[in-house]
């Protein structure tokens, strides 16, 4: 979705991960859906009250089978919920990442304080603290 993937770029430290995952085929760019005209309409309506790159995630998962994967919980939860859309938190992301033996409990615990200094909100200080009260019951699917 080159919305969400201009949207990243911006952010330097991510926009530099995001394209390593995509260079390493690790995850895709989806074309926005131009000709899906339900996609389009539902889209026209969100970015009247949330960012592109959210307006294009909801809008296209909607109407298509995928997880969205959001640090923005203030603009998805509630649509999310309204319409049963399955979505991954930061915090989600990190506990998958340490469970696959991607990045160590350090490595997230110092992305979680990087994130924390630069001003975002995260809910917990260390991985695992937010493993242990959150995430256990989803270590099976990962």
């Amino acid at each position: 979705m080159n919305r969400v993937h201009e949207e990243l770029n911006r952010q330097n430290d991510v926009g530099n991960v995001v394209a390593n995952y995509i260079a390493f085929k690790a995850i895709e760019v989806v074309d926005f859906p131009t000709k899906d005209l339900n996609v389009i309409r539902e889209y026209a309506q969100l970015i009247k009250t949330k960012g592109k790159g959210e307006s294009a995630c909801l809008a296209f998962c909607r109407h298509h089978p995928h997880i969205i994967a959001s640090s923005n919980l203030r603009d998805i939860n509630e649509y999310c919920t309204q319409h049963q859309l399955a979505y991954l938190t930061t915090m989600d992301i990190l506990c998958i990442a340490l469970i696959r033996g991607e990045m160590s409990e350090s490595e997230c615990d110092e992305f979680i304080a990087n994130v924390r200094k630069a001003g975002s909100k995260l809910p917990h200080l260390t991985i695992t603290q937010y493993r242990n009260q959150h995430f256990d019951h989803l270590k099976s699917h990962y």
